[in-house]
Order: C-alpha cells, then structure tokens, then sequence
C-alpha cells in the first residue's frame, strides 16, 4: 500500500515539473507583448509651440542653418544629372580689383640690383597683377616659347634660344620681384640682365 502511495506522488511531482517548465517557456516567448514597442511613437507626437525666450522672442522653428545659393548650385548639374565643374574666376578679374590706377605702370616697374649685384624685374603691386603682366610680356618677345606655368608656385618654364629658362615671381616688401632662373638657380648676369629688361620693355609695350 506505502509504496502504490509513493509511485503515484512521483507521477504528480513529475506532472507539476513539467507543467512549470510549459509555464516558463510561454513567458519567455510571449515577452515581446510583456513591454510596449514605442519606436513608431514620435508619429504621433504632438507638435510643440516655439519655444518663447526670456525677452519674449520666439526661438525659429525654420532651420537655423541654411543652405545657401541652393538654386545657382542646381545650375553646375547638366541635362542628364552630371555634375559640371564650374570655371574658375578668371585672373583678370582680381587684377581689376587689385591694380592701382593712380601710379602709371612705368612708375612701377624697374629692374633693380641686389647686394650681389644680380638684376631683378620688381613690379610694385599684387602677384596676380604682376602674374598677368609677365604671361602676357613673355608673350610678345621674340625667341621665347612658353613651355608650361604653374600661378601656386609662382613659376614659368620658358625656351630661350632654345635653352630652358624659368621665370620666377617671389613676395617682397618692395614689390613682386621677377628673376631669371637656370635649373633652380640664378641665370648668370650676363644671360638674365638683357632679358629682364627686354621683359620689361615688352610689359611696357602692352599700354595697360
């Protein structure tokens, strides 16, 4: 008799086991529905009255950084949505606003020596407009072709009787000086000296 009362308790505790272990496993998969999914509440959300500074102004509710020039912008796109580089500005048009217009130009030219007695072109006035004046002045002399420039390093590569050359512009407190360059370094006096102030008779000649 004790042990039938026994056997039929461990078929109840094993009832009762399994019984929790189904209670446990619904829980956990039913979790999600335990918690409320609040990632679509901003829809919902209710649009707030401008905030009200303490002067009484009303903060902006536009953005407070815009986009400007959107509509030129739209313009460098071409017909089949292709960006188009814009041109960049045009030399001339900083030397208009830079040039002096009350010294003549032949006031402010010259050819000058330094400690060592090596000839410079000076051009009192900016680089651009000094930049200017030479492309155009190494245009009009005879014998010299116009290899390749760079504005950024201040520099033209040039043939002379067909030897290379190079037309460097540096800053100075005085002015642009202009030198003539042989691989990197000073052309010899007797080579520079006639050829800076042919460069600057032909600057001369452009009457601007």
């Amino acid at each position: 008799m004790l042990n039938r009362v026994n056997a039929l308790f461990q078929v109840a505790l094993n009832s009762l086991k399994h019984l929790m272990l189904l209670a446990v496993g619904a829980t956990a998969l039913s979790g999600c529905v335990l918690f409320h999914d609040n990632t679509q509440d901003y829809i919902e959300a209710p649009v707030l009255e401008p905030v009200t500074l303490a002067d009484g102004r009303a903060y902006p509710s536009e953005s407070a950084y815009p986009i400007e020039n959107v509509e030129d912008r739209r313009k460098d796109f071409g017909e089949e949505g292709e960006y188009v580089l814009p041109k960049p500005p045009s030399v001339a048009i900083e030397v208009a606003d830079q040039q002096n217009t009350d010294t003549p130009l032949i006031d402010r030219i010259s050819v000058q020596y330094d400690g060592s007695d090596q000839p410079t072109l000076v051009i009192a006035g900016s680089l651009a407009e000094a930049w200017l004046l030479v492309s155009r002045g190494l245009s009009g002399m005879d014998e010299v072709e116009l290899d390749d420039q760079s504005y950024d390093e201040g520099m033209f590569e040039i043939e002379r009787n067909e030897q290379p050359f190079q037309v460097k512009l540096s800053n100075s407190s005085n002015g642009i000086l202009i030198s003539l360059l042989k691989k990197d370094k000073l052309a010899e006096k007797a080579v520079s000296e006639p050829f800076l102030y042919q460069l600057q008779d032909a600057i001369l000649a452009l009457n601007l």
